[in-house]
C-alpha cells in the first residue's frame, strides 16, 4: 500500500432531525481505527475481524455552540447528555489524538492517510467543527480516502452504503449502528477487505473550498465549489 497507516474515522455530531445540509454540527464522538497498510498480521490482543488493525482511539467531545443535546441526536448516537458534559471540547481532544498518532508517525503524519465512510467527516464536520473552535484545518486532512466512491469504483458498483458495502462483501454490520467507534470498526474491515482482494488504497479526494466556511450564527456559507460539493452529494452516486 502507498500510506504504513490509514486512519478510519466516523465521527458522530450534534444534529436535528430533518436538518438541513448546512446545519452547524459540532463533533460529540471522534473514534479511530488505525490500520497497517503493510501487513495483515494479526495482533492477539485485536479482534480477528480487523486483522490489519494496530490500535484505536476514541474520545467523546464536549460541544460548545449548542451544548444541549436534541432527543433525536441522543436516541441516533446512543451519546447521552450527561457523557458529553463530562467530556473535552474538540481542541483538547485533537491534540490527544495527535499525540497518540505520534507513536506510530511524526507530525504532520506524511505517511498516514485518513479513510472515510463518504465525504462528510472530514470536509464537512472536521471543517465545521474547526470553524467552531477557531482551529486551523489540520493539514494532515486535507486529502483522504472516500471508501464508498473507492467500493464503488474497485468493485464496479453504482453506489452503496455502509451496509450495502458490508453485505456486499458477505458480511454484517458489527455493534451499534450510528455508534462512531463500531462504525468506524465496521469501515475498517470492509478497508481491509479490500486491500486483501488487492485494492490499492490512495487517496480521492483533496479539499479545495474556500478556507472560510462557517457564518456567524455557525451555519454552512455556501461557495461555488461547496454548492458543487451538494450536488455531488445528492447524485446517484452516493446513498447516505
Amino acid at each position: 500500500q502507498p500510506y504504513d497507516f490509514y486512519c478510519v474515522l466516523d465521527v458522530e455530531a450534534t444534529c436535528q432531525e430533518a436538518h438541513d445540509w448546512d446545519y452547524p454540527n459540532e463533533i460529540i464522538e471522534f473514534p479511530i481505527v488505525l490500520i497497517e497498510g503493510w501487513t495483515c498480521t494479526v495482533t492477539d490482543s485485536l479482534p480477528p475481524s480487523l486483522p490489519a488493525q494496530v490500535d484505536e482511539f476514541q474520545s467523546y467531545v464536549r460541544p460548545v455552540k449548542n451544548p444541549t443535546l436534541s432527543t433525536f441526536c441522543t436516541t441516533l448516537t446512543g451519546i447521552e447528555q450527561s457523557t458529553v458534559d463530562a467530556a473535552d471540547p474538540f481542541p483538547a481532544v485533537l491534540g490527544r489524538f495527535e499525540r497518540w498518532l505520534s507513536q506510530y508517525s511524526k507530525y504532520p503524519f506524511p505517511n498516514v492517510l485518513f479513510a472515510c465512510d463518504g465525504p462528510w467527516d472530514v470536509r464537512d464536520f472536521v471543517r465545521k467543527q474547526c470553524e467552531h473552535s477557531i482551529l486551523d484545518r489540520p493539514p494532515y486532512m486535507r486529502r483522504f480516502t472516500d471508501l464508498r466512491r473507492l467500493y464503488c469504483d474497485f468493485y464496479h458498483r453504482d453506489r452503496a452504503n455502509l451496509v450495502g458495502m458490508l453485505r456486499g462483501l458477505g458480511m454484517e454490520f458489527e455493534g451499534r449502528e450510528h455508534s462512531g467507534i463500531d462504525d468506524s470498526r465496521n469501515v475498517a474491515r470492509i478497508l481491509t477487505r479490500m486491500m486483501k482482494d488487492g485494492c490499492r488504497v490512495e487517496h480521492n479526494t483533496d479539499l479545495k473550498l474556500s478556507k472560510r466556511k462557517v457564518g456567524r450564527r455557525g451555519r454552512v456559507l455556501f461557495t461555488k465549489a461547496s454548492n458543487e460539493a451538494k450536488r455531488w452529494d445528492e447524485g446517484a452516486h452516493i446513498t447516505i
